[in-house]
């Protein structure tokens, strides 16, 4: 679909008089405005996901996948799910500070239990393993949890 969506543009760009480009910078904006338009659309009807998998191997979100050695910590942050409430999601800190930390969002989050949960699960299985790598502790008085 993108493809004949390109075909289609292009077209209609190629068919534009040189006018068109020197005087009218808005027309060139919109047709920008209407491919990223259909791209998210298109996106939207494939219905697009990206899964987010931590197991005691490392942690795979899309089709990126981080290993336990690789990570220093773990952390919470604030963030929204779907229906704008608050949720915890959660962070990561690369060992090397060429990347430093990504959220690893996903959409409806976690509850303080559930990441409490997870990270007494990581900590029982993973901690022991990786001796380098641990996670932050929720405290409420940090910016990276919920008030």
């Amino acid at each position: 679909m993108l493809f004949l969506f390109g075909i289609a543009a292009f077209y209609l760009l190629c068919s534009v008089k040189e006018e068109f480009w020197v005087y009218d910078i808005f027309q060139i904006l919109s047709i920008l405005a209407v491919i990223v338009g259909i791209c998210i659309f298109d996106l939207c009807i494939k219905n697009a996901k990206v899964i987010l998998l931590i197991d005691t191997n490392g942690i795979t979100y899309g089709h990126r996948f981080f290993s336990w050695k690789d990570l220093e910590y773990l952390y919470a942050r604030k963030g929204l799910n779907l229906k704008f409430e608050p949720v915890i999601q959660i962070s990561y800190k690369n060992r090397f500070p060429v990347q430093n930390s990504s959220m690893l969002i996903v959409d409806n989050g976690l509850t303080v239990a559930e990441y409490n949960n997870l990270c007494k699960i990581i900590e029982e299985n993973v901690c022991p393993k990786f001796p380098h790598f641990y996670i932050l502790p929720l405290l409420r008085e940090s910016k990276r949890v919920i008030p």
